[in-house]
């Protein structure tokens, strides 16, 4: 895929944690061909990357049953649909920019993964980076009494600055939804900072 192109916007079926989806764009994320991103629409959940933390899964060839591949192999199958789509065409060659402009998705920016059930370690890494840079925090949403994840984080900070900043440092990228709301580049977890007054203990 040539690097300087847009994402490639396709209908290819598949299986996502057992969720279907059928909206798929590559984006270009290095200098080969094979460097891309694989990036899931739906109107519901919204988009996100894939990546081989996900149990991935295409229609059998006979579309009997689903099939689970690697990330690596879902690259290959999708890059050869795009190879048959752009022969469809007419066209004589892969990359993107041999697709009509209406194939094309002109999207660009970070795209936020989806959360991976279960994987608490985006507190772990919150909370590591807050004490090393010594900005006092609490807990006080997306976990439950027992320690399970109930949803994206909420952190109580003495400092909504100074913690954005440590956090962005720690890998926590920052969402467009809100300048108090990051998201962990790992896990796909949202961590929402509210501020805490110097009176209030922590």
């Amino acid at each position: 895929m040539n690097p300087r192109a847009g994402a490639l916007r396709i209908s290819f079926p598949l299986r996502v944690n057992n969720l279907k989806f059928r909206d798929v764009s590559l984006r270009p994320s290095g200098a080969s061909r094979q460097d891309f991103d694989v990036v899931v629409h739906d109107i519901r959940i919204g988009s996100f990357a894939l990546h081989d933390e996900f149990v991935l899964e295409v229609p059998s060839s006979d579309f009997t049953h689903w099939q689970q591949l690697s990330f690596r192999e879902l690259k290959a199958a999708i890059l050869e649909a795009v190879r048959t789509y752009a022969y469809d065409l007419g066209q004589l060659a892969f990359p993107a920019e041999a697709i009509p402009d209406a194939a094309k998705d002109s999207t660009s920016g970070p795209i936020p993964r989806l959360p991976i059930d279960g994987d608490s370690s985006h507190i772990g890494r919150a909370s590591h980076a807050l004490n090393q840079a010594g900005i006092r925090f609490e807990i006080v949403g997306g976990l439950g009494r027992s320690g399970q994840i109930r949803g994206h984080l909420t952190l109580a900070v003495s400092s909504v600055l100074d913690a954005r900043m440590c956090l962005g440092r720690a890998g926590f990228l920052e969402t467009g939804e809100s300048r108090c709301v990051l998201m962990d580049s790992t896990s796909g977890w949202k961590v929402q900072l509210l501020s805490r007054g110097p009176r209030t203990n922590f």
